[in-house]
């Protein structure tokens, strides 16, 4: 809701505990007044905004046809910066990564900052991408990746944690409060500095990961 910078009662909030503990992923416009002076609200107008956005994209670039990570992850890293505008009396729960612009997708489908990859089926195992970064500009880059569902025990697993770090020994973890699939990190790039992202398969919850498969992802990184 633009008028008040709050989640609308008709969105689908976040809840501690159970098989979905952090939804959405992204929020939309929801709440929209008409040219006669009428108005109306509610996810049946704020998913035409995510899908239409979705459609551009993929009429953009091909890449995006097939590979639902990378278009979650471009989604992710496009949202708006102003955070204050989306607390109200929410959590960063309630709205997930934020509020999607546009313009900033258009950026991030035009520019070549991502990565494909997979993650083998053993734990514990680790990927490391080199980043390309412009000292001074603040960056946010988004991990998502595929989960197969196969019971509501096995619906955490696998997970796949994020880390940016510099030859300088600083470290960045995923923010809290992003949980499911999707890792989220901004932070602003210091002249000299090379950066790296570490990314590495783990058991969530202290449960055995025993799905057995491999988690393809997609690794985006966006200018703010």
């Amino acid at each position: 809701n633009a008028r008040n910078g709050c989640m609308e009662s008709s969105s689908s909030y976040a809840n501690e505990t159970g098989v979905y503990p952090a939804k959405p992923d992204i929020s939309a416009p929801g709440v929209f007044k008409f040219p006669d002076g009428g108005s109306s609200s509610g996810t049946s107008l704020s998913a035409p905004v995510i899908t239409g956005i979705i459609a551009l994209m993929m009429s953009c670039n091909t890449r995006y046809l097939t590979n639902t990570p990378l278009i979650k992850a471009t989604l992710a890293c496009s949202t708006l910066d102003d955070y204050s505008f989306l607390m109200g009396n929410d959590s960063t729960l309630a709205y997930g990564a934020g509020v999607i612009d546009a313009e900033k997708v258009r950026q991030c489908v035009f520019s070549t900052n991502f990565i494909n990859g997979t993650m083998p089926a053993s734990l514990f195992t680790s990927r490391y991408h080199e980043l390309n970064l412009t000292a001074g500009l603040t960056y946010r880059i988004a991990l998502v990746y595929e989960k197969p569902i196969t019971s509501t025990e096995h619906f955490f697993l696998p997970t796949l944690g994020l880390t940016i770090s510099n030859d300088a020994g600083e470290g960045y973890e995923y923010c809290t409060g992003m949980y499911q699939n999707i890792k989220i990190i901004e932070f602003t790039a210091v002249e000299g500095l090379t950066y790296e992202a570490l990314i590495m398969r783990y058991a969530d919850t202290g449960t055995e990961d025993t799905v057995g498969t491999i988690a393809p992802y997609s690794l985006v990184w966006c200018a703010q």
